[in-house]
């Protein structure tokens, strides 16, 4: 295999003895990308994938480690050899999501692999899964521990995981009443805190249950939630009915807010983002508008983190 040379190498000259100089044929990347077959990326990564589950076949007397054939994936899979055949050979957009997530299962596919199996065979994005029980890391908690402004990380059903304690200063609930959900809809404490409660802060927040609700359809604890909501809070009765709008994020939405023992409410600005090894989860900070320094004097920034018992750091 020729391969194509760093800038400044020297270049074999053309001489007698040598009458046919060495031509670096190899393809730039931008001819690659520009002819990338994905049928054929579909089939080298079938292949791949398939071929990295191994047998020990040693208890069987044959004393080696083998592959397993297409035959016994389409097995698993529940089609034919010949249906399975042509998917691992790159023919593509002729397959069932039920089909391609039973061959993710069987293949031991990862989320990133499943995603790109749906790209390369049929030009879509899978349904989305529920995540594993999120298990939060050391770093991420000492992320928490960093931050001056109130920051916490809740779970796809708004119930908070971790929070340092600027965010417990400014939100006491956060001791009985994890779920900021509930505690918009169903504390009073919640109206006298957000100011503009009715107009801005729960018409956006049940924008953003609905929008949920929707794109994570197999998720219970969504599905209670809203039913909870709905049946016990007029005012998020009469939004459902007359606001039908979603909200997926409030990633950059300004409010305002009266923190414990202030009668002067401050503006803040919501910044939010999703670990990629768990997108299920979502980290937010709440931050003053066109402020510096301390939340409020003699505040204690020292940081610390309170953690749900039944989750394992």
């Amino acid at each position: 295999m020729i391969y194509r040379r760093s800038r400044g190498a020297p270049r074999p000259s053309s001489t007698p003895d040598s009458p046919n100089p060495q031509v670096d044929t190899t393809p730039t990347g931008e001819t690659l990308a520009a002819n990338l077959d994905r049928g054929a990326e579909l089939n080298r990564l079938m292949v791949a994938w398939r071929r990295r589950i191994r047998f020990d076949r040693r208890r069987h007397g044959r004393g080696h480690l083998a592959h397993p054939s297409q035959e016994w994936v389409a097995a698993r899979v529940g089609v034919s050899a010949g249906y399975y055949g042509a998917l691992e050979r790159g023919e593509r957009g002729r397959y069932s999501p039920d089909i391609l997530d039973a061959v993710a299962d069987c293949l031991g596919l990862s989320t990133g692999e499943r995603r790109v199996l749906y790209h390369l065979a049929i030009d879509q994005e899978p349904a989305p899964r529920p995540y594993a029980e999120p298990k939060i890391s050391h770093a991420v908690l000492e992320m928490l521990h960093e931050q001056m402004w109130p920051t916490y990380l809740c779970d796809a059903a708004w119930n908070t995981l971790a929070y340092n304690e600027i965010a417990l200063l400014w939100f006491p609930h956060l001791r009985t009443e994890p779920n900021w959900m509930r505690w918009v809809f169903l504390d009073p404490t919640s109206n006298q805190q957000l100011i503009n409660w009715e107009t801005v802060h729960t018409p956006v927040m049940l924008a953003q249950l609905r929008a949920q609700y929707a794109v994570m359809p197999g998720n219970q604890a969504i599905a209670d939630l809203l039913a909870e909501i709905l049946n016990n809070s007029s005012a998020a009765r009469r939004i459902w009915k007359n606001d039908p709008r979603v909200w997926l994020h409030e990633d950059g939405d300004v409010r305002e807010i009266l923190r414990p023992g202030s009668d002067a409410p401050i503006a803040i600005e919501v910044l939010s983002w999703t670990p990629n090894r768990n997108p299920d989860l979502r980290a937010t900070q709440l931050r003053p508008r066109g402020r510096k320094g301390s939340a409020r004097p003699g505040d204690d920034l020292h940081v610390i983190v309170n953690t749900l018992t039944r989750f394992t750091y």
